[in-house]
């Protein structure tokens, strides 16, 4: 690139290295036809390395070289490198029993493990509950199931986890800046963000009332649902008073 006639030149290098591994376990059992049990155990971790690298220079002695040799120039007018790293560890397990398929119950239990929070909030544990009802599958039912082929009640409760800060967010920032010296200009470096050891999960409960129906063989399904969401510990940022 041209710069008031002086060759300039910029490269800028970036990687990213993202790994996945997840491992389930699933066991399923029906007893005297009557009882159906599956229990699954779950395994998970992710981990994610972005590198970045850069340099900047002006006048070039010779124009077509481009960015391939900038260590000919006479001045460095940029140099910069990065490196992010994070990483989350999960474990869950879930227990889900059904009776004549009338009556259906779902345990699971979320552990989750961020990079991004402090020593002592790095772990979120996230627990859920799930009861249904199969009102259609009971005897007194049975004069409606001519034009009602389905009909289940359902209650829920769960727990969900948030993690979204930056890498290193935890421990505050820096940045460059310049201030008056003995009439000339000095470099320092100012806080940019306040330290907090104190961030965890952003943990969100919903409760939850339903009801599916299907009707005419299956024809027409619907499902009704009633729920209410609460959120707490929001990963925001506050404004303080000046």
């Amino acid at each position: 690139a041209r710069n008031l006639g002086t060759p300039t030149a910029s490269v800028a290098d970036y990687v990213s290295t993202l790994g996945l591994v997840e491992n389930i376990v699933t066991y399923n059992k029906t007893f005297n036809e009557d009882h159906q049990l599956t229990v699954t155990a779950i395994q998970g971790f992710q981990s994610e390395r972005i590198e970045t690298t850069g340099a900047g220079v002006s006048d070039l002695p010779y124009e077509p070289s481009r960015y391939h040799n900038i260590g000919s120039a006479s001045q460095v007018t940029g140099v910069s490198s990065d490196l992010i790293e994070t990483a989350l560890l999960s474990y869950a397990g879930r227990v889900f029993y059904g009776f004549k398929s009338k009556y259906l119950l779902t345990l699971s239990l979320r552990a989750d493990g961020a990079s991004q929070l402090s020593e002592d909030h790095k772990w979120g544990y996230f627990p859920s509950a799930a009861f249904a009802y199969r009102i259609s599958e009971e005897n007194f039912m049975e004069g409606t199931r001519d034009w009602l082929s389905d009909l289940k009640l359902r209650v829920s409760y769960g727990e969900t986890g948030n993690q979204a800060i930056r890498p290193y967010q935890t421990q505050g920032g820096l940045s460059r800046t310049t201030y008056s010296w003995n009439n000339s200009p000095g470099f320092g470096y100012r806080p940019t963000e306040l330290k907090n050891d104190d961030l965890k999960w952003e943990t969100t409960a919903v409760f939850n009332f339903g009801l599916d129906f299907q009707l005419f063989e299956s024809r027409i399904r619907g499902s009704l649902d009633v729920y209410n969401t609460t959120t707490s510990d929001l990963l925001m940022f506050r404004n303080l008073p000046i």
